[in-house]
C-alpha cells in the first residue's frame, strides 16, 4: 500500500498561537493548502481518504476529497491529543499557567495527563488501531488526514520509532508525508519538493 499522510490545512487556533479546540475551522490560507496538497494527489490513484472527525480535519478531507472523487470515511481515533482544560488557551508564551503546566509536563511528557485531556499513551492506544485498519484493507493506496501528534504516532509506528522519538518529527500543516508499505521507505512533499526521508524539529 502507498500510504499518504497529511496534518489538516491551517486553523483559527493555529494562526492565532492557541491550543487547538475541536471547532476551530481552517482558515484562507489553510483552505489554500488544502488545495493544493489535492493537486499533488491528484494522480496516485488514490480511492479512499480516512479523516479525523475534529472539523478542521473533515474540512481538509472534503477539499481534497472533491478533487480526486474519492470517499471518505472519518474515524474517531485519528481525532487530535485533547489538552483538556487547556484547549483555545495561548500557546505563545503569553499564558502563565499553561506555562507552568508544560514545564510540569515536560518532566514526565509521555504519561503526564492535563486535567480532562490524555497522555501520550492514551493516544497512541486509540490511534494504532484504525492505522492498522487501514494498513490492513485492500486498498492500493490510502490517504489519512489527522493532527500533529497523531501523525507523528503513525509515523513512529510504521518506521519503528519510540513514542518519544515521535516527538522529534516536524509535520507542518502543508507537507504530505508518502510511505510505501513494500519499500519501507518514507518521503515527504513539501514547499513543492520531494525528498526522502522524516522533516525534524530543530
Amino acid at each position: 500500500m502507498k500510504l499518504y499522510l497529511i496534518r489538516h490545512g491551517e486553523a483559527v487556533t493555529n494562526a492565532e498561537k492557541r491550543l487547538p479546540t475541536d471547532d476551530t475551522s481552517l482558515t484562507e490560507k489553510g483552505v489554500e493548502q488544502a488545495r493544493l496538497m489535492a493537486d499533488y494527489l491528484r494522480q496516485k490513484n488514490i480511492k479512499v481518504l480516512y479523516s479525523s472527525r475534529k472539523k478542521r480535519a473533515v474540512q481538509t478531507a472534503n477539499i481534497i476529497a472533491e478533487k480526486l472523487k474519492c470517499a471518505v470515511l472519518v474515524r474517531d481515533g485519528l481525532g487530535d491529543y485533547s489538552f483538556g482544560v487547556l484547549a483555545g488557551r495561548m500557546e505563545d508564551g503569553s499564558d502563565a499557567e499553561v506555562n507552568q503546566i508544560f514545564a510540569e509536563r515536560e518532566k514526565g511528557i509521555l504519561d503526564y495527563r492535563i486535567q480532562g485531556g490524555e497522555n501520550f499513551h492514551d493516544l497512541q492506544k486509540r490511534v494504532l488501531p484504525v492505522v492498522e485498519e487501514i494498513l490492513g484493507s485492500k486498498e492500493k493506496a490510502a490517504v489519512i488526514v489527522g493532527h500533529l501528534y497523531v501523525n507523528r504516532i503513525i509515523l513512529a509506528h510504521i518506521l519503528g520509532m519510540t513514542l518519544r522519538q515521535s516527538l522529534g518529527i516536524k509535520v507542518p500543516n502543508d507537507c504530505i508525508y508518502h510511505f510505501d508499505t513494500e519499500n519501507k521507505q518514507v518521503q515527504h512533499y513539501w514547499n513543492g519538493e520531494t525528498k526522502q526521508g522524516l522533516l525534524r524539529k530543530e
